[in-house]
């Protein structure tokens, strides 16, 4: 009773502004409640449409079908996302604002799970012992919260069939040694089916189908069998091939307007404000864009947004530095 009264005593002192409460979990805990696990879906679309360009298929897909599995009493399997695309189109950053988005402690949370490919499954040789401990990791993070969310990136390098290991997880079981998958999100990062994706985009591009009008179901079958099919973690998986994946999210290659945005962005987040066309033009000499003997000459940039953040860094730095030679 003792403990009751303390605890309620503690409860009644907490400050009701919720700008304080980021740093109570750190007292207490973090608990596996709705306060601890918000699912901001207006967070997350302010968040999107902010920072991420070009990528309207992938702000609709994601947020339906994560925030309404997280809302839904009984799901009858855990939620799979395959992300596909080209490096720097924005798959781990839209992963990352998404967990941020359904956690109130973000990506510190312990209910977040994050692995990479060529860190912590590194040797081929060793995909039994792999399997094991992953088995292991998602078993004792549901334990703690059955609204976990992992992220697998660059799954393109992992060893064959090892993400397999995790089958009864995603599958439609209610018990998986002794604890409850199905309200778990898994998702999957890949640069596998990105040349597919180009091309559909491409042809769309041909037809003046704005990004805006464009169908999922136009990249969803060879996104799948790229992923199927191409050399990587997801080859002849058997999560695909049990139809165990719930989306394949395609994210669509970067023309120079999307490129642009990001520039404009990453000098909004250094609070520049002086005249920006110099430091956007000198930026654009560095991106790369489609080969010219390419079906999409010139259209697409190769790397997307990658690395945007250290040549606007770059260009602010010579931009100055030419100002003050003057």
């Amino acid at each position: 009773m003792k403990s009751i009264f303390l605890l309620c005593v503690i409860i009644s002192l907490i400050p009701t502004n919720r700008a304080w409460w980021p740093s109570f979990p750190s007292i207490i805990g973090e608990w596996c409640y709705d306060w601890w696990i918000p699912a901001n879906v207006t967070q997350f679309h302010s968040n999107f449409r902010q920072e991420v360009f070009g990528q309207p298929l992938v702000e609709n897909i994601v947020a339906k079908a994560v925030f309404s599995h997280l809302r839904e009493a009984q799901p009858k399997k855990a939620l799979v996302l395959s992300f596909h695309g080209w490096p720097g189109v924005g798959k781990n950053f839209v992963a990352s604002l998404l967990v941020n988005s359904v956690f109130s402690e973000g990506t510190k949370s312990n209910f977040y799970k994050y692995y990479n490919a060529r860190i912590n499954f590194p040797v081929a040789s060793k995909v039994p012992q792999y399997q094991e401990q992953l088995r292991a990791d998602v078993k004792s993070v549901i334990s703690k919260c059955n609204r976990s969310i992992f992220v697998f990136d660059e799954i393109d390098m992992m060893p064959p069939k090892l993400i397999d290991a995790i089958h009864p997880y995603i599958d439609y079981h209610d018990n998986v040694n002794g604890v409850d998958p199905r309200h778990a999100i898994f998702i999957f990062l890949s640069n596998k089916g990105g040349r597919v994706i180009a091309e559909t985009t491409y042809e769309l591009w041909k037809a003046n189908t704005p990004r805006e009008k464009f169908n999922y179901l136009s990249f969803k079958e060879s996104v799948q069998r790229a992923a199927f099919n191409e050399v990587g973690g997801l080859q002849h998986s058997d999560n695909i091939n049990s139809f165990l994946v719930s989306f394949f999210v395609p994210f669509l290659p970067l023309q120079k307007q999307e490129v642009v945005e990001c520039i404009k962005a990453e000098l909004k987040r250094r609070l520049f404000f002086g005249n920006d066309e110099n430091i956007i033009k000198e930026v654009l000499e560095h991106i790369v864009f489609t080969k010219p003997d390419s079906p999409s000459a010139g259209l697409f940039a190769v790397s997307g947004c990658k690395n945007i953040d250290s040549l606007v860094g770059t260009a602010i730095v010579s931009q100055r530095f030419y100002r003050d030679e003057l």
